[in-house]
């Protein structure tokens, strides 16, 4: 994000994917259409194939890059 003056808020970031999914199914949400230009053009999906690589390792995984996130102070950039 480091090309547009925003500031990154990761409040989810200890939730599971399946949890949220759950949680928005539950109240009824509705799935938000993507409509930014550079959505196609992102490396999301490969990170979420290496974090299920890493928590198959280690379930705490998401809770140790938290922990180096937040001591690095790159919980908020």
């Amino acid at each position: 994000m480091r090309k547009m003056p925003l500031t990154i808020i990761r409040p989810l970031c200890l939730e599971t994917e399946h949890d949220i999914r759950i949680f928005a199914e539950t109240h009824k949400y509705e799935k938000q259409l993507k409509l930014c230009p550079y959505e196609n053009d992102s490396h999301r999906s490969d990170v979420r194939c290496i974090f299920e690589e890493a928590e198959k390792m280690s379930q705490e995984v998401r809770y140790s890059i938290w922990n180096a996130l937040e001591s690095e102070g790159k919980l908020t950039e």
